[in-house]
């Protein structure tokens, strides 16, 4: 461990989502109820060693939009930093400029934003739901908004009948963007898939748009029989395989010589799945112990090495026997429940693991990875004994930040 230490300032704080630039400084995007009786979003910059560089807070613009929640967070090249929020009213995308001192664009919008993503040339991508003014059926709503944030390039929604829900988004070299979230449809719309129709209740969608913004590349189901399945992160290779992650009951597909080709226990398991470049299924894997694993972060719970294709993820775990490295940093469950780490080999038959948590509830919700292999993660802990080096415990509920060096 490199580094790991609390943001909090005595109320309830929660780290939501983490991204690198690469300099090795960690972003660190979260809720804070300190500074106030609503909620603000909260950006911290981390210098490799742990260091704090910035902190900033921002309550939502005067009216309807006072009160905002943290959703997502994205770094570019330069170290400028994009985030999108949920408001009282819809939500915001921001970028923030190097220094943390002002915003480059800050707009609001209508619709329920999950996730951000941004490409070499600085255009960000965003994703969430968007529900026709109804209310009543959510889509899936992609959108790349240019790198000066004065307009869209273009903006798509799709979906099935019932409520389709996004919870991540990832972009390759080319410009095409790939979402991953859970629908209760039926009829979600399919391409090349490798599950073509809602084999549950819920099922998790992975869902790759092309570079205009105009065709379904790929679309398929992907879920657990007679059950519910939800993706929380994508992630991507430079090879342009997507990896996902999220939380299954039982009868998951799983492929033969996976890591775990058991479901755990309990009503929970955590999965990773990989689909190669035409949307195939390479390997799919169970993740989890006797008791519920949850993997549904704010941010992605998964990266992945775009060289090697090692994946990592992050969630919490009740489980007293997830499953372990022998050479784990924390081979116990301390507290109710714990974040965990977690490595999966390249060809998902291989883990590395460990707790991560003190001796009461700590939860992993996002994680990023640096081009040297050292992992961050963030959540939110109420455990005055979190594995700490460097600030101390604020009290309630506090934001952690975890640096591990070359996993």
């Amino acid at each position: 461990m490199t580094y790991s230490t609390y943001l909090g300032f005595g109320e309830s704080d929660k780290g939501l989502a983490v991204a690198v630039d690469p300099s090795g400084n960690a972003y660190v995007l979260g809720n804070t109820n300190s500074f106030g009786s609503t909620s603000n979003i909260f950006v911290a910059k981390m210098s490799p060693t742990g260091q704090n560089i910035y902190f900033t807070y921002f309550p939502g613009r005067a009216g309807a939009d006072a009160d905002t929640s943290g959703a997502d967070i994205a770094v570019d090249n330069s170290g400028n930093a994009y985030i999108v929020a949920r408001t009282s009213n819809g939500s915001l995308v921001a970028k923030l400029n190097s220094s943390g001192s002002a915003f480059t664009y800050y707009i609001t919008v209508p619709w329920l934003l999950k996730g951000i993503t941004v490409d070499s040339l600085g255009n960000a991508y965003v994703t969430g739901q968007y529900d026709g003014g109804t209310a009543r059926v959510a889509e899936v709503l992609i959108s790349k908004l240019n790198p000066s944030g004065s307009a869209f390039v273009y903006s798509i929604t799709f979906g099935g009948t019932q409520a389709d829900w996004v919870e991540d988004i990832a972009v390759d070299s080319s410009g095409n963007a790939y979402v991953a979230g859970w629908t209760y449809s039926f009829d979600f719309p399919v391409v090349n898939p490798v599950q073509a129709t809602n084999p549950g209740w819920y099922a998790a969608f992975v869902t790759k748009l092309s570079a205009t913004g105009t065709t379904l590349s790929y679309s398929t189901y992907l879920g657990s029989q007679n059950g519910h399945t939800f993706a929380s992160g994508i992630a991507l290779d430079g090879a342009r395989n997507a990896y996902i992650t999220g939380h299954t009951t039982a009868n998951f597909p799983v492929t033969p010589g996976a890591a775990q080709t058991s479901f755990g226990g309990g009503g929970l398991d955590g999965y990773v799945t990989k689909l190669n470049a035409t949307g195939g299924l390479a390997y799919s894997t169970y993740l989890g112990g006797s008791a519920d694993e949850w993997l549904m972060g704010r941010g992605s719970t998964i990266a992945v090495d775009s060289n090697s294709g090692t994946a990592y993820v992050t969630g919490l775990t009740n489980s007293s026997n997830f499953p372990l490295s022998y050479t784990a940093f924390q081979s116990t469950n301390h507290g109710n429940s714990d974040a965990f780490v977690t490595q999966v080999g390249p060809q998902g038959n291989t883990f590395w693991s460990s707790y991560l948590g003190g001796s009461m509830s700590d939860d992993g919700w996002g994680i990023a990875l640096d081009s040297s292999m050292n992992v961050y993660v963030t959540g939110r802990t109420n455990s005055s004994d979190f594995p700490t080096n460097v600030y101390g415990y604020g009290g309630n509920d506090d934001a952690f930040i975890t640096k591990f060096n070359g996993l």
